[in-house]
């Protein structure tokens, strides 16, 4: 929800004139409530002077049907609404400022309160296609652990439920509770909290199947991880499942090791989840894949001969980092100290760093190596031998044509080689590779933005950070890579702004 100061929207509401005094109730005309009553009911038909007579007959039933007070619910949507008429409510249905955690929505500016202090942050919220979604995602929000003390089962009325809202987070505002109480009483909204004798209707749960990993496999926290909770288990598949905030030394690609992959099935839809942990014995936490960075893979048929050493890390049925993760086939000292025949190999880059496996048969099973900590060998192709035919030209033993031949030969020699390294560039201390493609900016402030490679030129310019504009989604591209060859380390020459730079590996990050 939006923490807003809504108080102000509360005195702009007493301000601009109340629809009905106290005492007056929420009963509308017949057409109202038979429109209310429509689950097609859109934003668009929501009038100041109708708002409490639309709304209030959806809210009762839904509100009987959760636990919940619909004094509270009508109350709640007319302030963070502001009778239906804000740009959220109007052009997304939304009526509480209910945010969006997969990272798909409406965006729009929204006011926050950090530490006592406003500020407009861009925040993305739920997009519903009517009326009936939003109060019943409203419904399903408060119907958690945190929210308890706001269940009719242990608020006593509506009014203590609005002051337990507040308590228990649901709002920034300091006088938020008071401001849903004035809007209970001056609308009689309490006579909706009589005579309820709905039964709460089961919550419908979600399925879900899992896939086990390994303790090992590690991934990175994307850019935008934030706008996903941290749950105890997976979404929906629980009647109390509780959710976590980020710890505040998670950043853009922190590390996070991932052991379980589950596929969520909930009201027709699947959606895949992981379960991370922030160290190897660390607490497991589940969260949408959205919040964990995959890099792309390229697979290549080519025959190679691997020699295992003694601390490769084992045999896998995938290539780490991918998203059906990894599952052990063969430990390291089962593998270790053999030759192994390869057909395919996988290479990628995560993080700048470059990454080559290898695929291999274990006793008749497929299994993926590291290409760390191997040798790696290609077969010897073996020609056919190819037999002169005995001819009866005469020797051409004239100096002059001996001299010819063996430049000629040189020639061919020589356009050989430079046709075998003509996709690298080599200057003093550093060479440069072909690279196409994007990144992102990752801790990038601690890595200088040169003109070259640092080694490869007498002039090396540096530009502050400070000089330049950093792109919003911190999203570059990349036009050239190169290694200083003195520490053997890779850079990349990125753009933005219309001109270009070299930084380090390390300041990027590959999804």
């Amino acid at each position: 929800m939006r923490n807003k100061r809504v108080a102000q929207t509360f005195l702009a509401l007493m301000v601009a004139g109340t629809v009905f005094s106290a005492g007056e109730g929420f009963v509308g005309n017949a057409d109202e409530v038979a429109q209310a009553s429509s689950i097609n009911t859109l934003a668009k038909s929501l009038t100041k002077e109708n708002f409490v007579s639309v709304i209030s007959p959806i809210s009762k039933q839904i509100a009987n049907e959760n636990n919940l007070y619909p004094s509270l619910m009508v109350a709640q949507a007319l302030l963070e609404s502001y009778y239906g008429q804000s740009t959220l409510t109007q052009e997304a249905n939304n009526l509480f400022g209910i945010k969006s955690f997969d990272g798909k929505g409406y965006v729009i500016d929204t006011t926050e309160y950090i530490n006592g202090r406003q500020v407009t942050v861009k925040a993305v919220f739920k997009r519903y296609n009517n009326l009936m979604e939003s109060l019943e995602d409203y419904a399903y929000f408060l119907n958690t652990p945190r929210y308890a003390n706001v269940h009719r089962s242990i608020a006593k009325n509506g009014l203590e439920a609005a002051r337990n809202v507040q308590r228990d987070g649901y709002a920034t505002d300091p006088i938020y509770a008071r401001s849903l109480i004035e809007v209970i009483k001056n609308y009689n909204l309490t006579s909706l909290d009589e005579g309820s004798n709905v039964t709460p209707k089961p919550k419908e749960l979600a399925k879900a199947s899992y896939n086990g990993g390994n303790y090992d496999e590690s991934f990175r926290l994307t850019h935008n991880f934030k706008n996903y909770r941290l749950y105890g288990h997976v979404k929906d598949t629980r009647d109390k499942n509780k959710t976590y905030e980020w710890r505040n030394s998670a950043k853009t690609g922190s590390l996070v090791y991932v052991d379980m992959k589950a596929v969520r099935s909930y009201k027709g839809k699947n959606s895949d989840w992981y379960r991370i942990r922030f160290s190897k014995n660390g607490r497991k936490y589940w969260v949408y894949n959205k919040a964990i960075g995959f890099p792309s893979f390229n697979y290549k048929n080519e025959n190679h001969r691997i020699y295992v050493h003694r601390n490769n890390l084992g045999a896998y049925d995938n290539v780490f980092n991918t998203r059906n993760l990894a599952r052990e086939v063969a430990n390291a000292d089962q593998i270790k100290a053999n030759t192994y025949e390869s057909s395919d190999m996988a290479t990628y880059v995560y993080h700048g760093h470059f990454n080559t496996w290898y695929r291999i048969s274990i006793n008749g099973r497929d299994a993926w190596i590291s290409g760390k900590n191997v040798s790696v060998k290609k077969p010897v192709v073996k020609h056919k031998k190819v037999v002169k035919r005995a001819t009866h030209k005469k020797k051409v033993t004239h100096k002059k044509h001996a001299v010819k031949r063996h430049v000629a030969k040189k020639h061919v020699a020589k356009k050989h080689v430079v046709k075998k390294h003509r996709k690298y560039h080599i200057k003093k201390g550093a060479t440069y590779k072909k690279f196409k493609g994007f990144a992102y900016l990752n801790r990038y402030g601690r890595y200088d933005l040169n003109n070259h490679i640092p080694g490869a030129t007498k002039h090396l310019v540096k530009t502050p950070w400070n000089k330049v504009k950093v792109p919003k989604n911190y999203r570059v591209r990349i036009n050239l890579k190169g290694t200083r060859m003195k520490y053997n380390t890779e850079w990349y020459r990125i753009r933005f702004g219309n001109h270009n730079y070299w930084i380090s590996g390390k300041a990027l990050s590959f999804r």
